[in-house]
């Protein structure tokens, strides 16, 4: 939502300083409550990746590519929430190849390039443009987050997603790049719901135990994803579950070590997890 205030030199005309005054605090909320919300619509920079090439923002979305930034400053936690919204950008590569960029940016331009790379690889975060570059401002999108995600698109530089941290949803991500490439059929997909999907041990070895926790019968899709995105387990329950807490298992002997994604999906709605395996 987009709030534009004029602001018009009526305040010195008021002689009555009770009125004056009470038309001044009406003035503050209102702005107040202007910068509270979201932008909606990006801010535009030019700046060099760590490649030494030269981006501009809305050159790109007027080209038609759709804009995924995460801000980050190598911390476990922004390896961690970052990835959902990279493995959703790299899973257009085939389907959309060369229209979902990803961005890595720091958030506040501060660390080197060198250490921004290594933080990428150590998250398998490889297919991406990386910027240490201060005019890049997450500020411009509400507060700041670690990580914080936008999903950016189209030639009104509309921002289709704004998280930070914990918020931050491969679902999420993938319903706003939907949008944007105007792949939405009109059926939004819940991505609210809240299974309390969990999982053990963690690593895992050759069984995955799932729990979750389900508020009406449902027939139920789990897949594991690996970090490129790709979809290397699909199982389908055989029978409905019922309401309540239930279990699963999952064969993971065949995985390979390292991090991987699972995703329980029901007939309202789908959530999502990171794991390990250690073979």
């Amino acid at each position: 939502m987009r709030i534009t205030i004029t602001c018009i030199n009526v305040v010195n005309m008021i002689e009555n300083k009770s009125l004056k005054n009470g038309l001044l605090n009406i003035v503050v909320l209102f702005f107040s409550i202007g910068i509270s919300f979201g932008q909606t619509n990006a801010t535009d920079f030019t700046a060099d990746d760590c490649d030494g090439n030269t981006h501009n923002l809305f050159t790109e979305l007027d080209s038609g590519k759709i804009i995924v930034i995460a801000w980050v400053m190598p911390c476990a936690p922004c390896g961690t929430y970052s990835l959902p919204a990279y493995v959703s950008a790299l899973s257009y590569s085939s389907s959309h190849p060369g229209k979902v960029l990803f961005y890595m940016a720091d958030d506040f331009g501060t660390t080197s390039c060198g250490d921004l790379s290594a933080f990428a690889t150590t998250y398998q975060i490889t297919d991406c443009t990386i910027f240490s570059d201060a005019t890049i401002k997450m500020t411009d999108y509400g507060t700041n987050g670690m990580p914080k995600v936008v999903v950016l698109g189209g030639t009104d530089h509309k921002v289709y997603y704004n998280e930070k941290e914990g918020s931050i949803s491969t679902q999420g991500v993938d319903a706003a790049i939907d949008e944007a490439l105007g792949l939405s059929n009109g059926i939004t997909e819940n991505t609210n719901i809240k299974l309390k999907l969990s999982s053990f041990p963690n690593p895992a070895n050759d069984v995955l135990n799932v729990s979750y926790e389900l508020d009406r019968a449902s027939e139920l899709i789990f897949e594991v994803l690996n970090i490129s995105g790709a979809n290397v387990i699909r199982t389908k329950s055989k029978e409905y579950k019922g309401p309540g807490i239930q279990t699963s298992e999952i064969d993971v002997s065949g995985l390979s070590g390292g991090a991987y994604f699972l995703k329980i999906t029901t007939v309202f709605g789908s959530e999502m997890i990171m794991f390990t395996v250690s073979q």
